[in-house]
């Protein structure tokens, strides 16, 4: 309530200033002629870099904050970075980089919706790991610094010349000028930046700066803050990386400031471990799920799919075909869930199941021990694309829920995981998550588990467990 006062004050003050002084500038008082002014707004923007932790890839995310699409022609995304020192010294650049114009002619964005500019992927280990060519401009050059970096929106043709072209028409913004956003991270002394509206915010390799509302007060430090993508130190929680994501135009309508769903209406099922068994040290092909969240998921109408890879040399373009399990059944709050598959041939496997001891038991199903892909899905169609999680325009297709993907050497080849396979997966080991986290990368979530090298406590813990083992956790083992 405290901080809505605040809003409306502010904006009586812009009101009255401009009726007795007559000095708002055209993004204020508005220009008919730049018909996005006050309508699409930079919604976030993120520098990543080879090592950054926070999203695999730079993006600017626009937004229409009003209840039509509009067109973006004519209009241009330019960007810039900053300057910066080495630490410990001080920084005295006297000017930006050069601005980069992207053109954004012939793209329209939803009423209520967003728009993404993606670039290169930079980061194979950040948090967030953004499909490829999942931008609604996908533009190659286009690289953010993680210490500085300006975005401007401007209906222009023109090359951007001016540092700030927030202030540079005699302290108003130049014609055309839309919305801006500069940031830095350690600003004013390590790193520089010399575009910005009023301030500028703080952004880092871990986090973006995003808006804190759809109100725009034409100052970046205060209309944005820094969202964290990274996993450490505070980081959004995976409920709230749901909400606060980049998203494109096939989102349609949405609101980037809803209230992150927590435990109850948000089930969590994933993929918690796979193991292949023939004559190694697993006894039986399987795969176990998790219910990670606060209420019961009824399976009906769930499938696990799975299938094969092949061998590099065979140079193949596709998988093996899929094979389906359409489950049933229950799996309660912080469950596991097993499915049980063929059993191997060795006399004493280092993991040994009980037979049936699966909540679904089907001696069809038979991983491979080479290469595979298992897939959780909502629904119970029979996939005919090879990688789920990036076949709707490098997002996961309808029904998606989890997917892993893993291979043994460099010999063999699978095509659908999350962003990258886990190795070094064999017939004496399984693959398991490291944490109940989803970043959306296999070789990130999931290690592997040599069950023959394994003591007694290990194999206790991270043996795969049915539902009737009741609630735990399997990272803790409580």
């Amino acid at each position: 309530m405290k901080k809505f006062k605040i809003k409306i004050m502010i904006i009586l003050a812009v009101l009255f200033s401009c009726m007795f002084m007559m000095g708002c500038s055209d993004k204020n008082s508005g220009n008919d002629s730049v018909y996005a002014q006050g309508k699409v707004i930079i919604l976030q923007a993120y520098g990543s870099s080879s090592d950054a932790a926070g999203a695999s890839h730079s993006f600017v995310e626009l937004y229409n904050t009003t209840d039509e699409a509009i067109s973006l022609n004519g209009i241009g995304l330019y960007y810039a970075d900053g300057t910066t020192v080495p630490s410990g010294q001080t920084n005295t650049a006297t000017e930006d980089g050069a601005w980069t114009r992207i053109s954004l002619d012939g793209k329209t964005i939803p009423a209520k919706g967003s728009f993404l500019v993606l670039g290169p992927k930079q980061s194979a280990s950040a948090r967030y790991q953004i499909p490829e060519n999942s931008g609604d401009i996908n533009d190659n050059p286009f690289t953010l610094s993680n210490r500085a970096f300006k975005v401007a929106l401007i209906q222009s043709n023109a090359n951007l010349t001016v540092q700030n072209p927030f202030t540079a028409d005699s302290g108003k913004p130049i014609a055309g000028y839309i919305d801006m956003v500069g940031a830095a991270n350690t600003y004013p002394t390590r790193d520089l930046i010399f575009g910005f509206e009023t301030a500028p915010a703080r952004n880092s390799a871990s986090e973006a700066v995003r808006r804190t509302d759809l109100y725009d007060y034409d100052d970046n430090s205060g209309d944005f803050i820094a969202a964290r993508y990274a996993l450490s130190d505070g980081g959004m929680s995976k409920e709230e990386l749901e909400v606060r994501k980049p998203r494109n135009s096939s989102a349609g309508k949405w609101d980037p400031f809803a209230a992150p769903v927590i435990g109850e209406g948000s089930p969590q099922l994933m993929i918690l471990q796979v193991g292949a068994a023939t004559d190694g040290n697993v006894s039986h092909s399987f795969i176990e799920l998790y219910n990670n969240s606060n209420q019961a998921v009824n399976l009906s109408g769930y499938s696990l799919q799975y299938a094969a890879g092949t061998k590099v040399a065979a140079n193949a373009n596709e998988d093996g075909a899929w094979t389906k399990i359409d489950l049933t059944g229950t799996i309660q709050p912080k469950r596991s869930f097993l499915i049980l598959g063929k059993k191997g041939t060795s006399a004493s496997p280092a993991l040994s199941i009980t037979d049936n001891s699966g909540d679904i038991n089907q001696s069809s199903i038979e991983l491979s021990n080479r290469a595979g892909k298992v897939v959780l899905m909502n629904n119970q169609t029979l996939l005919s694309v090879q990688n789920p999680f990036n076949s709707n325009g490098g997002q996961p297709i309808t029904g998606y829920v989890d997917m892993i993907g893993y291979f043994n050497d460099n010999t063999d080849r699978i095509l659908g995981f999350e962003t990258q396979p886990i190795g070094d997966i064999t017939k004496q080991a399984g693959a398991r998550r490291t944490s109940l986290d989803d970043t959306n990368n296999n070789l990130a979530d999931f290690e592997k588990v040599a069950y023959n090298n394994a003591s007694a406590e290990v194999i206790a813990l991270k043996r795969p467990k049915n539902h009737a083992h009741g609630a735990w956790n399997p990272i803790t083992g409580e």
